[in-house]
């Protein structure tokens, strides 16, 4: 293995894989690319074999080009505004919270802002995984006429609040200012806070010194990724520090109960006080996109933004 910092990662094959016959390749070269244009016309001129982080403005146009292919599957990324619950002004406040989460416009977030490549979420657990569920008694939408309802319910009533967004993630950005133009239809002043991604780390995750952030994060195959460590008292990435004696009793026993129907009971239960207490209110699920080129076989994505290239090879 080679690393040169900034500029690539070299792997090699390990002889002594245990899968007879694999892996197919001899190395693997991860190389970053951050210009988006950059990526697309490395991919197209073959300077590239794979693309992990396909802009999305330029899937329609990739899965028109015969000297690509495109890979698009239902992903386990999902965006989210989440809330300080430690400090005023969302510390015990609900009406605050879901004056917010009623000025989310998901549908044009997932039409326009990912190009119809997203679907508007209301709990972490995506679609396609066994652990979602759609029967959610008090979902959240698009209504700023409610929006304006709980705002005038809450106490104390910012006239200001401050969110903090990192440039690294541009949606975010973008989610943030459209969330702004909502809020200001109900009275509510939205300052957006742009921090370089490791002093959004720092600040966010680290040291909790926020009152609202917006951000993208990951779950996997077992609904616990979703919920556990985002949510249970004293976990590292439950970034809202949300803490609730009945929620952690719930993740526990859903974590350690192994029959899936009455795990699938708990989590139901699980997403509907999620939604109903508003530490954090869901966006968007993305779709998980990639492409290659032609000479690449076996490539197979799983939504997880992994790649396993065990079994992959090059036609060429």
């Amino acid at each position: 293995m080679e690393w040169v910092t900034g500029q690539d990662i070299t792997i090699t094959k390990n002889p002594d894989y245990w899968v007879a016959g694999q892996p197919y390749l001899d190395g693997v070269v991860f190389r970053p690319v951050p210009e988006p244009s950059t990526r697309v016309v490395d991919l197209q001129s073959g300077n590239v074999d794979l693309l992990n982080a396909v802009p999305l403005d330029q899937v329609s146009a990739l899965q028109q080009d015969s000297t690509v292919q495109v890979w698009s599957v239902a992903g386990v990324v999902r965006d989210h505004v989440g809330f300080n619950m430690t400090r005023p002004p969302f510390q015990d406040n609900p009406n605050l919270r879901k004056a917010i989460a009623w000025s989310v416009d998901r549908q044009t977030i997932a039409d326009q802002l990912l190009y119809g490549l997203a679907k508007p979420a209301q709990i972490p657990v995506p679609e396609t995984n066994w652990g979602y569920t759609s029967e959610i008694n008090n979902p959240v939408g698009y209504d700023l006429t409610r929006a304006k309802a709980f705002y005038d319910q809450a106490n104390p009533k910012p006239s200001t609040i401050t969110v903090k967004v990192s440039p690294t993630y541009p949606d975010e950005v973008k989610m943030a200012e459209l969330l702004q133009q909502s809020l200001a239809q109900i009275g509510l002043n939205l300052q957006i806070q742009q921090l370089e991604w490791s002093t959004w780390i720092k600040d966010v995750v680290t040291n909790g010194d926020y009152e609202m952030e917006i951000v993208l994060i990951s779950g996997g195959i077992d609904p616990d990724g979703f919920y556990y460590q985002w949510l249970h008292t004293g976990e590292v990435f439950n970034l809202t520090k949300y803490s609730d004696p009945t929620l952690d009793s719930l993740l526990e026993q859903a974590r350690s109960t192994l029959d899936q129907g009455q795990r699938k009971q708990l989590y139901d239960q699980i997403a509907n006080k999620m939604v109903d207490d508003q530490p954090w209110s869901h966006i968007i699920y993305r779709q998980s996109v990639m492409a290659g080129t032609p000479a690449l076989k076996g490539f197979v994505m799983t939504g997880r933004n992994d790649m396993d290239l065990r079994a992959v090879w090059l036609d060429r």
